[in-house]
């Protein structure tokens, strides 16, 4: 066999056997692929388990939050309501306290200042029509003077 035919020889045998090797390596990656897509698959579906996972945990917390501050509301509402009514009774109590008062007041005015308004007014009364008689008695006694 000459040096070519060798060549030819060892080529053919090469090329089958890249061939054959080829073939393995296009079902390796045939199995590759699908392990891929296999795992792609699961993968997806366990984001999906978490995602329903997380979205039904906010979902509690998101509950749980409104029911405190559900909680928190009725409990400023109670307060609030408590400290109205707290503060309408002191208001009361100071109103009725204040018309009592007033009442007294009244009671003052009526029984000790007015009569002490009217003695004066009368006292002035009088006196200031007796000083009006002493002016035109005066006056009368100037012109009788200036008469004579």
């Amino acid at each position: 066999m000459t040096d070519k035919e060798l060549l030819l020889a060892i080529s053919g045998i090469m090329d089958q056997r890249n061939d054959v090797l080829r073939e393995e390596i296009r079902l390796d990656m045939n199995k590759l692929e699908r392990k891929i897509d296999n795992v792609e698959v699961s993968l997806g579906a366990r984001i999906d388990n978490v995602e329903v996972s997380l979205n039904n945990k906010i979902d509690n917390v998101e509950a749980s939050l409104n029911n405190k501050i559900d909680n928190v509301e009725a409990s400023l509402r109670n307060e609030m309501n408590s400290m109205k009514s707290d503060l309408e009774e002191k208001m009361n109590r100071m109103e009725s306290g204040l018309e009592e008062k007033i009442r007294h007041s009244d009671m003052i005015v009526e029984n000790e200042v007015i009569p002490i308004v009217n003695e004066l007014k009368s006292l002035y009364v009088d006196t200031a029509e007796r000083y009006q008689k002493g002016v035109i008695q005066m006056e009368t006694l100037q012109s009788d003077l200036d008469m004579i």
